[in-house]
C-alpha cells in the first residue's frame, strides 16, 4: 500500500526494497539472501502410453529432487483427428518425492475407471508441477498415440 492508501502489487525487487527500508526503519538488519526457490527443478519431457497395460510412463529430463510433486492427468481415449479439451482431463496420477528411474510409470484407471485407452488410441496428458508453497507453477501438455 502507498503513501495514499492504493494497493500495489510489488515486483520481487520493489518488495525487498520496500522490506529492508522497513527493517532499516526499525533499527533491524536487513534480509540478504532470497527467498527459497518454490519451483520443482525438473521437467517431464516425454510421454509414453501402451494400450495393453493402460500404463502412461512420464518421463523426467533429470531426477526429481524429494519433496517435487506432479500431478498428471489424462484424458480417455479421443479421436486422432480431435484436440483434448480442458474440461476432458482426469487426475491419473501423483508423483511425489524422488523416482527411482527418470521413467515413472502411472496406471490412470487405478484412480478413474473412464481413463480407459486402447493401441492406437489418442490420448491428451497434462503434468503440473506444483511449488512448495503447494500453488502450480507449470503446465507440460503432450498428445500421444498410445502404442
Amino acid at each position: 500500500m502507498d503513501v495514499f492508501g492504493a494497493s500495489h502489487v510489488l515486483s520481487g525487487i520493489a518488495a525487498f526494497t520496500r522490506i529492508n527500508s522497513t527493517l532499516a526503519t526499525g533499527g533491524l538488519p536487513p534480509v540478504t539472501s532470497p527467498p527459497s526457490d518454490v519451483t520443482p527443478g525438473v521437467q517431464v519431457t516425454s510421454v509414453a502410453a501402451v494400450g495393453a497395460t493402460g500404463i502412461v510412463t512420464a518421463t523426467f529430463a533429470e531426477q526429481p529432487a524429494t519433496g517435487d510433486v506432479y500431478i498428471v492427468y489424462t484424458t480417455p481415449a479421443i479421436s486422432t483427428g480431435a484436440t483434448p479439451q480442458k474440461s476432458d482431463y482426469r487426475i491419473a496420477g501423483v508423483v511425489t518425492g524422488a523416482p527411482a528411474t527418470l521413467a515413472y510409470p502411472i496406471t490412470p484407471t487405478g484412480i478413474n475407471p473412464k481413463l480407459v485407452f486402447g493401441a492406437d488410441n489418442k490420448i491428451g496428458v497434462l503434468v503440473d508441477a506444483i511449488g512448495t508453497n503447494g500453488l502450480v507453477q507449470s503446465t507440460t501438455k503432450f498428445e500421444i498415440v498410445a502404442a
